[in-house]
């Protein structure tokens, strides 16, 4: 098998790296697919700082990624979750010889089945990564791409909850609604802390989103953390699991703990 690299090297660092892998043949890499095609582009995601690794896709286009609204990929192929950083994945690209293509990673979206670039463009656009497949028998074209979580919070979805308060099964009207942020950092100290706070000058640390309507209802636009739930310390950290609260008649912190698991939720806050 011919082995052909046609993306240029990112830096000192990465090329270190990947050098264990781009000097060898596709037969004898251990750690290469085992796929038999007469062309293929054997790509190498390198995981930089990833949060979450799966619902990956390797895509092969025509044109360079812009937008996934814009974006006419001609074929793909799934990362596998517990792909180790030096393997590889293979797409067949018998059917494609003689055009150049151009190679993208993307990940879905959390809640949605949509996609978003998660190839790095700090070293090279994303141009830089394609490869012009030619006729030869056993041709390998080698690609890396540098996976990374993106800068710009422009990604992000925004969930749509529609929060009820309600206190003895009646919904409560013009009643303040305050968003604490993360589950990870509440606890019962600092729900204390707000309730001595309040007794005292009955002010609140934290601004209130809204206040209910007659139908005791708040309308609320929560930004998707895309990691989801990561590995902690402790255990399992869900980042899109928030904390809301309301101060009582008798100046008592009641919450509700929402877990943003759709776009488009309806959750009670009942005391």
């Amino acid at each position: 098998m011919k082995i052909i690299k046609t993306t240029p090297a990112f830096s000192v660092l990465l090329a270190l790296v990947f050098m264990t892998t781009s000097c060898s043949s596709g037969d004898d890499d251990p750690k290469s697919p085992s796929e038999n095609f007469a062309q293929q582009a054997k790509v190498y995601p390198l995981s930089v700082g990833l949060m979450r690794n799966n619902n990956i896709k390797i895509f092969a286009s025509e044109l360079p990624y812009e937008s996934f609204d814009t974006f006419d990929p001609i074929t793909s192929v799934e990362v596998p979750e517990d792909l180790a950083f030096e393997e590889s994945v293979a797409i067949d690209m018998e059917a494609y010889v003689g055009k150049t293509l151009y190679f993208v990673a993307l990940r879905k979206y959390l809640l949605s089945d949509d996609y978003y670039n998660i190839t790095s463009t700090a070293s090279e656009p994303l141009s830089a990564h394609s490869a012009t497949i030619g006729e030869e028998e056993g041709a390998a074209y080698q690609i890396s791409l540098v996976l990374a979580e993106p800068e710009s919070e422009d990604y992000w979805q925004k969930a749509n909850l529609t929060l009820k308060v309600e206190s003895n099964g009646q919904v409560v009207a013009s009643q303040d609604v305050y968003w604490f942020g993360k589950s990870l950092l509440w606890s019962d100290s600092l729900k204390q802390n707000i309730e001595d706070r309040y007794v005292i000058d009955e002010t609140v640390a934290y601004s209130a989103v809204a206040q209910t309507s007659a139908a005791g209802t708040v309308e609320i636009e929560i930004p998707v953390d895309e990691a989801g739930t990561v590995e902690g310390g402790s255990g399992p950290i869900n980042n899109n699991e928030h904390v809301f609260f309301v101060i009582d008649a008798n100046g008592k912190v009641q919450t509700a703990i929402v877990d943003i698991a759709s776009l488009e939720m309806e959750q009670t806050l009942s005391y």
